[in-house]
């Protein structure tokens, strides 16, 4: 449960600057643009959680600052912002003049967000007054004698921010540096930039899909989920902090391997909503996403997709005619009755040790509302003049592709199983031992159809399927 508290205002308002991107920086003037929209135009609020960060002072003035998580509305973004509130008081009798700046480019190297040469690399321009004196008002503000200056920030994960005194005594007040994988807005740029990218095995992303997730240049050893978050882009997430939205989804997990490779199963629930969707790869609790997909992806309806009721019996046979062929499943006892799909996609998990026995490329995407016990014959039929060798039949189970054939005829191969989704018809492209008998001796080892753990394990596999 998360509560909400209610987002300071800015005492200082001013004009958003009209922006001209640039290409590779377009994404740091939008975080420039966005960051004087929260300074500048007062939000719709709501109740946030506000936790005190710090309290600094000089002789001149007093800065506290304090984090905000919760609902905003700025007509983008995120429902749920995360940021600073920064609040300086003037202690004098005299003007003081204070100045924000933030590693926005490059980590540890602080930038004044309002000098000439970082609003050029903004994509903005210093040459025009108006514009200068804006970004001026916001990150170098002169507070009158006992006035306050009060505005938000977005917190940014792994950027540092240092608030310093300009004028009359020059001097830092404080900084401090938020928690979370550092991403530079100069190269997070709209086309992608320097953040790894995340790609999913396939176009057609839709309710109950499985399907493989891989990026790479990610830290390695670490184990990072992989979330879809409704409605927003990679570049408005972390421009919001980097705080999932609460309707977001967990969808799959996986380790970064030594070279920094990741693999991990997306699994999409049957009954997800249809629409725009960010795919980020990373760890909730510390906001450290170090992938995503470079853009938003479209959940939609499944492309082809084959509904029939199973009814109560034993046995029970379903069948499925979809435009890839005809699946018939033969369910050894139904408990309850209840309707039994099949989506046809070109979208699936990574093949591993064969490949598709045929064209176009086909995944089968299973699933039945039925209660059922024991394992489930599943047979595809096939048209043989479409594939080039006798096809055997593949199932996705424990993040692995499993051959569960148990027999081929010219047309039909059949398989069992004690669970659903996805099927892929196949042809093996490794080595596959004939018997039992070249389990022994280490043969074990070089069978890539399927891959044993031991001698044991690939004597078993034999032995169930009497070979």
């Amino acid at each position: 449960m998360r509560a909400h508290a209610r987002p300071h205002s800015p005492s200082f308002t001013s004009a958003a600057p009209r922006v001209r991107r640039r290409r590779g920086s377009a994404a740091l003037a939008l975080g420039l643009g966005a960051l004087l929209l929260m300074a500048s135009a007062a939000p719709v609020s709501a109740e946030t959680v506000t936790t005190p960060v710090l309290t600094a002072s000089t002789d001149e003035v007093e800065l506290t600052l304090d984090r905000q998580i919760g609902p905003v509305s700025y007509g983008f973004g995120p429902s749920e912002w995360r940021s600073y509130l920064v609040r300086i008081v003037n202690l004098g009798d005299a003007d003081v003049r204070v100045g924000l700046s933030v590693d926005v480019r490059q980590q540890g190297v602080l930038e004044p967000l309002w000098e000439s040469d970082f609003l050029a690399a903004a994509g903005l321009d210093p040459a025009d007054p108006d514009q200068a004196q804006q970004l001026a008002d916001i990150f170098s503000p002169v507070i009158g004698p006992g006035g306050t200056f009060e505005f938000p920030v977005p917190e940014w994960p792994g950027f540092t921010y240092s608030f310093q005194q300009l004028e009359p005594v020059p001097q830092e007040i404080a900084r401090t540096t938020s928690d979370g994988y550092y991403v530079p807005f100069y190269d997070f740029a709209l086309d992608g930039g320097g953040m790894p990218v995340a790609t999913v095995s396939g176009a057609e992303i839709f309710p109950g899909l499985t399907a493989t997730v891989t990026a790479s240049g990610l830290p390695p050893g670490a184990e990072l989920s992989v979330w879809m978050a409704p409605g927003i882009d990679l570049f408005s997430f972390l421009l919001a902090g980097a705080q999932l939205p609460a309707d977001a989804i967990e969808a799959g997990r996986g380790v970064v391997d030594t070279g920094g490779g990741y693999t991990a199963t997306l699994t999409l629930p049957p009954g997800l909503p249809l629409g725009s969707y960010q795919l980020v790869i990373g760890d909730e609790a510390s906001r450290t996403w170090p992938a995503g997909t470079s853009s938003s992806i479209s959940v939609i309806a499944p492309p082809a997709s084959v509904t029939a009721t199973t009814p109560i019996g034993s046995p029970v046979v379903t069948v499925l005619e979809s435009s890839a062929g005809t699946m018939t499943l033969t369910f050894p006892s139904v408990d309850a009755a209840g309707s039994t799909t099949v989506a046809v996609s070109s979208t699936g998990p990574t093949l591993d040790g064969f490949q598709f026995a045929g064209t176009p490329a086909v995944y089968y995407h299973l699933d039945t509302e039925a209660s059922v016990s024991g394992p489930v014959e599943v047979c595809l039929d096939y048209d043989p003049a479409t594939t080039s060798s006798a096809p055997r039949l593949y199932h996705y189970e424990s993040d692995a592709w499993v051959d569960i054939t148990t027999s081929a005829t010219a047309g039909r191969v059949c398989g069992s199983t004690t669970s659903f989704s996805p099927f892929v018809l196949g042809v093996p492209t490794g080595v596959e031992l004939a018997n039992k008998e070249q389990c022994k001796d280490g043969g074990w080892r070089t069978s890539t159809i399927p891959v044993f753990g031991n001698q044991g394990s690939c004597v078993q596999w034999f032995q169930a399927r009497g070979r």
